[in-house]
């Protein structure tokens, strides 16, 4: 199979390899969002309405709006059964030149079913990279900086959008046609700077790793870490990410659903509600119709409404980049908790203020622009950014494309559910419209986080593992095993992940013998029942305790002895009691 070469930056290392590979991924995301963004004016152009009367139905609109969704849901399957096989790299590429052909039927379109068509295809394209470039970049970034990055380009979602208002406020003074084609046509330029940089950026290290190119997986993480290729921190990665392979067997559709050590089903669903709940907060209702809420439910002019969807758009990217100094410091878990429960909220302040604001009362539509402000704001800090992220850190090696895949796959479906039952919606109950969605973040998002959604920040991807195989094996509580449990890396970390797998498979016994070749400081996270185990049906030496383990240990051992002699000096009697048996026998 041919692939992407890296013709340029080949010298680049360090940081300025993981800024290459971010920027690339940056610009995705920027066209992720532009392309959310761009309908919100494009459905209130004049222009537009007038060459497509259809688009006057709120259910026509919707449909036409939510379409996008099942391209991107369509491209988003294919990676479940292709991503692995055309590399990260091709599968971007790919994805660019699908959208390029759907954008240039949209921006040429002169009727409906054109128009949808193109909109169809140009999803299958993003699709394919929503599915792809969080793959990437969670591969490729280090994993004290992974989500600050990730978060970065999370972040240029709105980004994206923040761009895609102002270009319609922009061309709305636009007397022709082209008020409404250049926008769509504009997204050409992320799509081009994204093919430009597959040229200048390496391909992911774990995907070379997982296809036994191990040469060049040397090369990329040695620039990676700017350091030899021979370096005991490059053999490491390598050896823990085959050892994470070699755990779990050659993919097959029905290995998502295995559980085990591995917890397959539990870590691919948690990745798909991760994504599911992204939508279900509401978020695209204010995107893809931000200007419709501002004229039609809040009753705003034309031009305000558009004004402040751009000012909106630009709030959004500010906190969207604000949260990425706190989010790692918080982590994922809590920032999607407190999100959760700060939108449900002003869902419920958007309810009340809207309806008073139906009435006449002014003062009611004020406070609720403020609340569309906000809501924004609580989403950038708590979703935005983290369910891009949280699929590639909570999933394994083995079946990591497939699952983010399945995630992309649920942010697209249930993106379409909202999008296309929105403008019926507010046609129906209106304000109650937002009801539904405070509901859904109050009452099922925040609960199912607290529940089932573990910590993965400034953890490696071969830590999480580690986490679900000893929780597992353990009986431990995830959230707090993933909570509590002290960090490690490098040989330690390989040692461990391979007595995890054989306790899935063989019990403290098959643990044991794995740990008997270990470093000894590695046996400090087994429990004292299992070193007790190790010392009666292995004989694992036990060294380098904590003072409490080594006292308990001591212990045993001394019980052990004391058990020992008392079972020779009973051994002793019965010998002696059968020898002078056999001589009394013997006697005449």
């Amino acid at each position: 199979m041919i692939r992407i070469p890296q013709v340029f930056a080949k010298g680049l290392r360090g940081r300025n390899v993981v800024l290459s590979a971010s920027i690339a991924a940056g610009f995705g995301f920027t066209l992720f969002g532009y392309d959310q963004g761009v309908m919100s004016n494009v459905i209130t152009n004049n222009d537009f309405l007038n060459l497509f009367p259809q688009m006057n139905n709120s259910s026509v609109s919707g449909i036409v709006v939510a379409i996008y969704e099942i391209g991107c849901l369509m491209g988003a399957l294919t990676q479940i059964w292709l991503g692995d096989k055309l590399g990260r790299k091709n599968a971007m590429m790919l994805g660019m030149i699908i959208m390029t052909i759907g954008t240039v039927i949209m921006t040429s379109s002169y009727n409906l079913g054109q128009f949808i068509v193109g909109r169809i295809i140009t999803g299958v394209g993003n699709g394919i990279n929503t599915a792809t470039v969080p793959t990437y970049q969670g591969e490729c970034a280090p994993p004290h900086i992974r989500g600050a990055l990730v978060l970065v380009s999370g972040a240029l979602i709105s980004g994206g959008i923040m761009i895609s208002y102002w270009v319609g406020l922009g061309m709305s003074f636009v007397d022709s046609s082209a008020s409404w084609r250049f926008p769509i046509a504009f997204q050409l330029f992320f799509a081009f700077a994204v093919v430009i940089m597959l040229f200048c950026i390496p391909e992911s290290p774990a995907w070379l790793v997982k296809h036994d190119n191990l040469v060049e997986a040397r090369q990329v993480l040695s620039s990676l870490y700017d350091c030899p290729e021979d370096d005991p921190s490059v053999d490491a990665t390598i050896n823990t990410t085959q050892q994470s392979l070699a755990e779990i067997s050659a993919f097959q559709f029905k290995d998502l659903f295995t559980g085990g050590p591995t917890q397959n089903f539990r870590r691919a669903a948690i990745s798909f509600l991760a994504q599911a709940f992204q939508q279900l907060t509401g978020c695209n209702l204010i995107t893809y119709y931000a200007t419709t809420l501002f004229e039609d439910s809040i009753g705003l002019s034309p031009f305000l409404s558009k004004l402040l969807a751009a000012c909106n758009g630009t709030e959004y990217f500010i906190a969207a980049m604000a949260a990425v100094f706190l989010v790692d410091r918080l982590g994922r878990r809590t920032t999607m908790l407190w999100g959760a429960a700060g939108l449900g909220v002003t869902m419920v302040i958007l309810t009340i203020t809207v309806h008073f604001a139906n009435q006449g009362n002014k003062p009611a539509s004020y406070v609720a622009c403020v609340m569309l402000f906000v809501f924004n704001s609580i989403f950038a800090f708590g979703w935005l950014g983290q369910t891009w992220l949280y699929p590639a850190e909570v999933t394994p090696l083995g079946v990591r494309a497939q699952a983010a895949s399945l995630s992309t796959v649920a942010n697209w479906l249930f993106n379409f559910l909202v999008v296309m039952i929105t403008p019926p919606s507010f046609d129906s109950i209106n304000e109650y419209t937002y009801t539904i969605f405070a509901v859904l973040n109050l009452c099922l998002i925040f609960p199912v986080v607290y529940f089932y959604f573990p910590e993965t920040t400034r953890r490696s991807l071969e830590e999480m593992d580690l986490i679900f195989a000893e929780a597992h094996n353990e009986n431990l509580s995830y959230i707090k095993h993933a909570a509590t449990r002290p960090r490690i890396s490098g040989e330690d970390l390989d040692i461990e992940l391979r007595a995890a797998f054989a306790v899935g498979k063989a019990g403290v016994e098959a643990k044991a013998a794995h740990m008997e070749t270990a470093r000894p400081g590695v046996l400090r996270r087994l429990t004292t029942e299992a070193r007790v185990t190790q010392v009666k049906k292995a004989r694992v030496p036990i060294v380098k305790l904590d003072r409490k383990e080594s006292n308990e240990t001591a212990v045993e051992s001394e019980k052990e002895k004391e058990e020992t002699k008392e079972e020779r000096e009973l051994e002793g009697v019965r010998k002696l009691e059968e020898t002078e048996k056999t001589e009394d026998d013997n006697m005449p």
